[in-house]
């Protein structure tokens, strides 16, 4: 026979009674929830942003399109969400497959993190880190460097 032991949910501090000394949580969505909360602490992400994941997205692709048309990239964005690029840039009769994520940075090691591609239909991949620029995974030098492929050949 196990005996319940009564504890406090970490989360919400509500009490309640388990068989085992390992539980934190009421629930499953309290752990959730909790989780959830670690990560934000460790990610320099802008409390104040309350927009949809759809809209933040859009965003991004065009702060990266702003970002190559600066570079000098003539840029061509995707009509279609199922596209197997986000955006297509050219330069110097260069083309580039672009992959657009949202990404932030750590908040003690300042890695980047960014949600992983689907799908590797792409020459680059252009991180925009929320109200700090784009980070281009290669850097962009690298792969204008090594592209061979040429318009009209």
């Amino acid at each position: 026979m196990y005996l319940k032991i009564k504890f406090r949910c970490i989360n919400c501090n509500k009490a309640v009674r388990g068989y085992t000394l390992r539980r934190k949580f009421c629930s499953a969505l309290c752990e959730r929830e909790y989780t959830a909360m670690k990560q934000r602490e460790h990610i320099d992400y802008p409390e104040e942003l309350h927009v949809s994941k759809s809209a933040l997205g859009a965003a991004s692709e065009l702060d990266v399109c702003s970002d190559l048309l600066r570079r000098g990239y003539e840029v061509f964005r995707s009509v279609n969400s199922s596209c197997s690029c986000d955006l297509i840039a050219m330069k110097d009769k260069k083309i580039l497959r672009i992959e657009v994520k949202t990404g932030w940075r750590h908040k003690q090691s300042g890695k980047l993190i960014y949600p992983k591609p689907s799908s590797h239909n792409y020459d680059m991949l252009a991180v925009a880190v929320l109200g700090r620029g784009i980070e281009f995974v290669p850097k962009l030098g690298i792969v204008d460097a090594a592209l061979t492929e040429k318009i009209g050949e």
